[in-house]
C-alpha cells in the first residue's frame, strides 16, 4: 500500500507543472504490464536435489514522461512492480524502480546528460544459494556527463558517475559494492554517423559485507583504471557493427593478492537481412571481480573471465507479429585457483512472439531453456520456463 501511495504522489508532483506549460510537453505515457512466469526449476538446483518449481505473477504500473523545456530533453520512466509467488510467497516483494534522463544543453557546442536510475529484481538463483530467505538484489546508477564540440568531428567528454549494488543476502563470492568513477575522453565522428571513441576512467570502490573477510584486514577497498577504445561503424543502411576493447586493472591498496586485470572486448553486429529479418550477433570478453575471502591461498578466487557468443534471428511475420529466437553460450573460468579448478559453461535458448493486438496492447509469449554444467556438482542446473504477458500502453 505504502507503494502505491508513492506512485500516487510522484505522479501527482509530476503532473503540476504539466498543467502549467502543457505546450512545451512531448508525452506522459501511463502503462500496465502483467506477466506470468513457470519455471520449472526456481531455485536453479541439480538435478540431483530437490527440484523445486513455481509460478511467478509480475504486474508492474508505469509512467513514461518526455518533456521539452528550452534546450533542455526530459525523459523519465517510473515503475511500481509487484511480484507475487504462488508456492514459495515468502519471496514476494514490491519495488519502485525509475531511470530518469536529461539531456541538457548550455550552447550547442556544450552539452551533456545528467542520468539517474534505480531497478530492484528478484535476486538470480545461479548465485545466491540461501533458498529459505526472501532476496532482492538492488542497482543504483548516478552519472553527469558533459560534451563539448570542439568541431563538426570532434568531442571531448568528461564524466563522473557513482554505481551501488546491495543484496538483501550476502553471497560467496558476489560482493555488494559501491564505486564512484570520473572518466575523460575524446569521439571523432563521421558524417556517415560512424565514430571511435578513446576513454580512460578512474573508479575508487569498496566491497561491502564480505564474507569471511577480518574486521582486521582493510581488504574491501579498491581502485579500476580502464582504458577504453571504442567503435561504432555503420557498414552499410542495412548492416551496423559496435567495436570495443578495454584494458581494465584492478588493485587493492591493503591486499594485492586479490589484484587483478586483463583486456575485456566486444564485437557486436546487427544485420537487417530483408524488410522483414534480421540478425544480432555478438561475441565478448568480460571481466568481474568475483572475491572469496578463505584464507587459503590455494582456494580462492578472484575474478571471473566470461567468454560469451549469442545469436538472435528476428522475423517479422507480419506488420503486427514478430517472432525471435536467440542462443547465448557463456565459458566462465573463475581465476585465482592454484590447486583447485572451477568452470562452467551456460546455456540459454529462448523463442518469442510479439503480437501487436491494437495500438496500445501487446501481448508476448516465449520459451526459455536454461542449462549449466560446472565443475562442482552443487552448480549445475537445467531449467525450463515459459511466459505470457499483456502490455497496455497509453
Amino acid at each position: 500500500m505504502q507503494s502505491y501511495l508513492r506512485l500516487t504522489v510522484v505522479a501527482y508532483f509530476i503532473s503540476i507543472p504539466l498543467s502549467g506549460a502543457a505546450e512545451k510537453l512531448t508525452s506522459l505515457s501511463p502503462s500496465i504490464n502483467g506477466v506470468f512466469v513457470h519455471d520449472s526449476n526456481l531455485f536453479r538446483l541439480p538435478d540431483s536435489a530437490d527440484v523445486r518449481s513455481d509460478s511467478i505473477n509480475i504486474n508492474t504500473i508505469g509512467l513514461d514522461l518526455k518533456k521539452d523545456l528550452s534546450l533542455q530533453k526530459i525523459n523519465a520512466n517510473i515503475s511500481l512492480v509487484d511480484y507475487k509467488y504462488s508456492i514459495f510467497d515468502y519471496l514476494n516483494f514490491t519495488s519502485l524502480n525509475y531511470n530518469a534522463n536529461m539531456e541538457w544543453s548550455v550552447t550547442p557546442r556544450l552539452h551533456g546528460v545528467i542520468s539517474s536510475s534505480r531497478s530492484e529484481t528478484a535476486s538470480n538463483f545461479a548465485y545466491n544459494r540461501a533458498f529459505n530467505l526472501p532476496s532482492q538484489q538492488v542497482n543504483k546508477t548516478n552519472r553527469f556527463t558533459t560534451i563539448y564540440d570542439i568541431n563538426s568531428s570532434v568531442s571531448f567528454i568528461t564524466a563522473v558517475d557513482q554505481t551501488t549494488y546491495t543484496n538483501d543476502q550476502r553471497q560467496m563470492g558476489l560482493s555488494e559494492y559501491k564505486q564512484i568513477g570520473k572518466e575523460i575522453g575524446i569521439r571523432y565522428s563521421l558524417p556517415s554517423g560512424s565514430s571511435i571513441t578513446y576513454a580512460l576512467n578512474s573508479s575508487d570502490g569498496e566491497y561491502l559485507n564480505i564474507i569471511g573477510s577480518s574486521n582486521n584486514n582493510n581488504n574491501s577497498k579498491y581502485r579500476q583504471i580502464d582504458n577504453a577504445v571504442r567503435i561504432h561503424w555503420e557498414i552499410s543502411p542495412k548492416t551496423r557493427a559496435d567495436l570495443s576493447a578495454t584494458y581494465i586493472n584492478r588493485t587493492h591498496p591493503n591486499a594485492s593478492e586479490r589484484n587483478f586485470s586483463g583486456l575485456q572486448s566486444k564485437a557486436a553486429l546487427n544485420w537487417d537481412i530483408t524488410g522483414k529479418t534480421s540478425m544480432e550477433v555478438s561475441w565478448s570478453r568480460d571481466y568481474a571481480s568475483y572475491q572469496t575471502y578463505t584464507g587459503n591461498p590455494l582456494s580462492d578466487i578472484n575474478f571471473a573471465q566470461t567468454d560469451r557468443l549469442s545469436l538472435g534471428p528476428i522475423w517479422k511475420i507480419s506488420p503486427k507479429l514478430v517472432a525471435r529466437l536467440r542462443y547465448e553460450f557463456a565459458k566462465v573460468d573463475y581465476m585465482g585457483l592454484k590447486s583447485m579448478q572451477r568452470n562452467e559453461k551456460l546455456q540459454d535458448t529462448s523463442f518469442s512472439l510479439q503480437w501487436q493486438a491494437t495500438q496500445n496492447i501487446i501481448i508476448t509469449a516465449a520459451l526459455i531453456k536454461s542449462i549449466r554444467k560446472s565443475d562442482i556438482d552443487f552448480y549445475n542446473f537445467k531449467s525450463n520456463m515459459t511466459s505470457i504477458s499483456a502490455q497496455y500502453k497509453y
